[in-house]
């Protein structure tokens, strides 16, 4: 039977995570803000997107694994009150 880890280190071990995940949206933002400022002025997106395409999956990644992580700290956060 496997120990369970006590509650705050599972909070420590989600909220790192969530750096992580929040880290690399941050750190790939330059590239939303190419294809929107190419939209914007009326360029097309088409290359930018296929060059970017490994990127912006990832981000979709993460930004479902944000919230995932985000519910797990809620429950986890739930059974410290």
């Amino acid at each position: 039977m496997e120990q369970e880890k006590p509650i705050n280190v599972e909070l420590n071990e989600v909220q790192s995570k969530l750096g992580k995940a929040m880290g690399y949206l941050r750190e790939t933002d330059y590239v939303i803000l190419k294809i929107a400022e190419a939209l914007a002025t009326g360029k097309d997106v088409s290359q930018l997107v296929s060059d970017y395409s490994l990127v912006l999956a990832k981000r979709e990644e993460y930004r479902k694994s944000i919230d995932s992580l985000r519910e797990e700290e809620a429950l986890i956060m739930e059974g410290l009150e």
